[in-house]
């Protein structure tokens, strides 16, 4: 991979039409949408940090939407499983209509620029990975990798030199696809070790040196680019766990973005770890100091929002219970456990980082056998996986009580503990009350430190 040097002259060009257009919000921008054949009553829109928001629409499927933005932006608009990039322009209105009983929907603009629109969905459809392109995109060696990969953003280059939009978007969306390109030999390694089923992978150092690099405190690349915002996200919490491991990792963040001076990068950084954020005893200090060091409404609703849904996770506080599918037959609730400590893996099939779990979590219910504490494994698996997680249980043998919750991720009891991702740990003491909603996965030292605190040997 070339290293991608920004030239001063092109900056320059880019910040200086960025910045024309940035304002106050005397220019309003406004979006107008059709969708045809809709089934639900509700669109979304979200762009950057700042917009992120429901349309209800009426009985034509129709919504008009009204946005006080400082500059162009990309945005997407959602509805049901379907989303559509959008470039919107400062001051401007965008209308469109989209069939969703088409194979598959585009938008087809009405006013604004279908060009563009085409572009971004033609982008998003070619860097968009799925199980069936994983291999063929992150599967290769090296040199065929970056074979597969120049073809590919030479491609959208020559698509986008070729484009009839204004020099704005064509300056702006070189930018982008400069930050696609570093975030996918960035993810190159990671992705290669999963397909591969292997612990290390040396990759040659140019893939790696743009990205080690990115300068990280920049407010005009964090404001526009969704993906150099990731990355940037992604550097913060590893320096972060190298500083403080899982126990503190968002007492660490909070100390590197007290050291940026961009918003943006601060305010994405949070949206990210509120996403999965789970309580701990100084939650109160942590909300206070997210909420000092965040700069949008959008950002302060987001911390506001996530403390209030997990205020029932505190330590102490009543678990939530179940009552799931027990592959020995019959069902099983919390309660069955009572007068014991319990020690549930909410897991899937699917999922690498729990099937990696797994000879610690047995190593742990043989080590624990007679120890006052039961083991439960809940799979949150899709109702089409049944078989598959039936058949797992019986080839790796596993252990504890092994169940299946009645609705993957969206069951009560993975909705009330607010689980969005797995694997999830979670430890309820004797009476059924929260001792850790995030317990510390079975690999852990951190593990044996609380059972053994616990009195649990």
């Amino acid at each position: 991979m070339k290293t991608t040097n920004f030239t001063l002259t092109i900056l320059g060009v880019l910040f200086l039409l960025i910045s024309c257009q940035q304002g106050t919000s005397e220019q309003l921008t406004i979006i107008k949408g059709t969708f045809k054949n809709a089934t639900t009553t509700e669109a979304y829109l979200w762009g950057n940090l700042s917009v992120s928001r429901s349309s209800e629409l009426d009985e034509n499927g129709s919504f008009t939407d009204t946005l006080d933005i400082d500059a162009d932006g990309y945005f997407s608009i959602g509805i049901g499983m379907n989303s559509f990039p959008l470039f919107v322009q400062k001051g401007s209105t965008t209308s469109f209509t989209v069939d969703l009983n088409e194979e598959h929907p585009t938008l087809e603009i009405t006013e604004g620029n279908q060009a563009i629109v085409d572009y971004l969905a033609k982008k998003s459809s070619t860097l968009t990975v799925t199980r069936d392109n994983l291999s063929e995109l992150f599967g290769k060696e090296p040199e065929a990798f970056k074979q597969r990969w120049d073809s590919i953003f030479n491609s959208l280059k020559k698509d986008l030199s070729s484009l009839t939009a204004d020099m704005s978007f064509k300056l702006l969306e070189e930018q982008a696809l400069k930050f696609d390109e570093i975030y996918i030999y960035n993810e190159y390694p990671r992705r290669y070790k999963s397909i591969h089923q292997i612990d290390t992978f040396e990759v040659p150092a140019a893939f790696k040196d743009t990205y080690n690099n990115l300068d990280g405190d920049n407010e005009m690349y964090a404001s526009s680019f969704q993906k150099y915002r990731w990355m940037i996200t992604a550097k913060i919490k590893d320096d972060a766990y190298k500083r403080g491991g899982d126990e503190r990792l968002t007492e660490e963040i909070i100390e590197i973005l007290k050291e940026k001076t961009s918003p943006s990068i601060r305010d994405a950084v949070i949206q990210s770890i509120m996403f999965l954020y789970i309580p701990k005893e100084n939650s109160a200090q942590i909300k206070e100091e997210l909420l000092n060091l965040a700069t949008g409404n959008e950002t302060k609703k987001v911390i506001q929002d996530r403390f209030k849904k997990v205020s029932n996770l505190l330590r102490g506080k009543r678990s939530p219970t179940f009552d799931f599918e027990n592959f020995n037959g019959g069902t099983t609730k919390l309660q069955d456990f009572e007068g014991k400590y319990v020690y549930i893996d909410v897991w899937a099939t699917w999922c690498s980082p729990c099937i990696a779990e797994i000879p610690s979590l047995k190593k742990l219910e043989s080590e624990y056998e007679d120890a006052n504490i039961a083991f439960a494994s809940i799979s949150v698996d899709f109702e089409k996986n049944y078989d598959k997680w039936r058949k797992m249980v019986t080839d790796k043998s596993l252990g504890g009580s092994q169940l299946i919750a009645d609705n993957n991720f969206e069951s009560k009891f993975a909705q009330d503990y607010a689980i969005r991702s797995i694997p999830r740990f979670i430890l309820i003491d004797p009476n059924g009350n929260i001792v850790s909603a995030d317990a510390p996965k079975p690999s852990s030292e951190q593990l044996i430190a609380i059972f053994t605190q616990l009195g649990i040997k």
